[in-house]
């Protein structure tokens, strides 16, 4: 009896073994989905596409791209915070979405997710913004923006991210710096925000680098003011909000997040990953051919700058207040 149960346990412990191998070995064959929470053609979307196949050749296994827009990058985020921990899995996320949940609080709805539900995995990359006008603009300089603003309250426009998104938090900061309202007109992303100012839709915009320098160097866009307080280098000659007077100044980070649940040996591999893909000579070329910075952060210094960030930028957003 002894005998029989003991040869039966080991072919049930043989059996789970076996099915315990074969599923690591379906999870490992399984695509790594990067979610963008905004429309192709925008900066999370051009960075996402840029480090794939990098990724994939450090995870050794596919990644793909899956653009989830919607709620201002809410409805991307929301869905990796509740997707399984399985290490197959990553939000591309900017900074502007460490207020997410705090718009929703400010509009008396509940948050789609909250960010103690997602792991920091890595950042990659810092960006700085311009803001840009059509080539025959009156708006020169930021003085022009300020003094039209000033003679038309409300009235002069800008295309957004969406509200509370990256364009509208950051030239909202200086709305309230400089003393004057604008009105913001918004889209679902950065491409569809530049589109509709070279649509004539808009009389300006904030553009990223990767998203807008061709159109700047091509001449459809004219550059006004650089959004930080460092100059582009690439535009030596076109002012910083330092330069004009502003100790203001916004950077976009972008990098990675995975469900907060990710075991932690699948959440080092990850980081591992992310490393390695940023070292590529193929993802180096790409950002230097789009006039991208690469800036690598590790999960901790990641975490701790997205925490700085998140308090700065719902700070503008409480200001902004409740928007119907």
């Amino acid at each position: 009896m002894r005998y029989t149960q003991s040869i039966a346990l080991l072919l049930l412990t043989g059996a789970l073994a076996a099915a315990s191998g074969a599923s690591a070995q379906d999870s490992a064959g399984r695509p790594l989905t990067l979610v963008v929470g905004a429309a192709p053609a925008g900066l999370t979307d051009l960075l996402a596409r840029a480090i794939g196949p990098s990724l994939s050749r450090a995870l050794k296994q596919p990644v793909v791209v899956s653009n989830r827009a919607g709620a201002g990058g809410a409805v991307g985020a929301a869905a990796v915070a509740q997707a399984a921990p399985d290490g197959n899995i990553l939000l591309v996320a900017i900074s502007s979405f460490a207020t997410l949940p705090e718009q929703e609080i400010i509009n008396n709805r509940p948050p789609l997710f909250r960010f103690s539900e997602l792991a920091p995995v890595a950042g990659i990359s810092t960006e700085p913004m311009m803001l840009v006008v059509r080539p025959d603009s009156p708006l020169r300089t930021l003085k022009d923006v300020i003094d039209a603003a000033k003679k038309r309250a409300g009235a002069v426009s800008y295309s957004s991210t969406g509200v509370y998104g990256t364009y509208h938090v950051a030239i909202e900061m200086l709305a309230h710096e400089a003393g004057i309202k604008l009105l913001a007109v918004h889209y679902k992303g950065g491409g569809d925000a530049m589109r509709a100012l070279l649509g004539g839709e808009v009389e300006m915009s904030l553009v990223s680098r990767s998203v807008g320098i061709a159109q700047i160097r091509g001449g459809a866009l004219r550059p006004v003011v650089s959004w930080s307080q460092q100059r582009w280098e690439q535009f030596p000659d076109v002012p910083s909000l330092k330069d004009e007077g502003f100790a203001l100044g916004y950077d976009l980070v972008t990098g990675f997040f995975a469900p907060a649940a990710t075991p932690a040996a699948q959440l080092q591999n990850l980081r591992n990953a992310v490393r390695a893909a940023v070292a590529d000579s193929q993802f180096r070329g790409t950002m230097e051919k789009m006039s991208a910075q690469i800036t690598y952060y590790d999960a901790p210094e990641f975490g701790a700058l997205w925490e700085r960030e998140s308090a700065r930028l719902n700070g503008v957003v409480r200001r902004i207040g409740r928007l119907e």
